[in-house]
Parts: structure tokens; C-alpha cells; sequence
């Protein structure tokens, strides 16, 4: 039975999808949280390949192979500019 009332990141097979009240929402693209982590989320799935920097709620964070990383300090080059990341922030 579907869930309407659920949000979130969930497991089917060996993938992770963004679920928005009961069903994947394919046009998501961001972080997305699941127990005490984050994940980046490209059009709905999560995606493990990727690291750089991405935006949410009108900040910047550092991702190492789809997962937020709180602990990276360090330079990033995104879209040709430098940035200054800190605690996984970018500042």
C-alpha cells in the first residue's frame, strides 16, 4: 500500500529515490536528508557519482560521491571559479 502522506528518501533494489508524498518526484534536484545525513539527488535518484559543490536553501555545501561532507575544509573549482569550503560550507 502507498503512502501518500510520505516525504523523503527511500530504498527500492539497490537505488534511492526522492519521495514527495508517496511517489517519486523525477523533477527534484538537491539535498535531501535521511537520518542524520544528507544526500544529492539529481531528477529524483540519488546520485553517488557526483562531487562538487551544490546549492540548497540558498546555500552552498561540498558533496564527495553523493553524500554531504561535514568534515571536508579545502578549495573547490565549480563552473570555472574557485571556492573556499569550510566544515562542508562553502563560504
Amino acid at each position: 500500500r502507498i503512502d501518500t502522506s510520505y516525504s523523503g528518501l527511500a530504498q527500492y533494489g539497490n537505488e534511492w529515490y526522492y519521495i514527495e508524498n508517496g511517489k517519486v518526484n523525477w523533477n527534484y534536484t538537491g539535498l535531501a536528508q535521511h537520518g542524520i545525513e544528507w544526500f544529492y539527488i539529481e531528477k529524483g535518484k540519488l546520485n553517488w557519482d557526483h562531487s562538487g559543490i551544490v546549492e540548497y536553501n540558498n546555500q552552498w555545501f561540498y558533496v564527495e560521491r553523493g553524500r554531504l561532507d561535514w568534515n571536508y575544509s579545502g578549495r573547490v573549482r565549480y563552473k570555472g571559479k574557485t571556492y573556499t569550503v569550510k566544515n562542508g560550507r562553502v563560504l
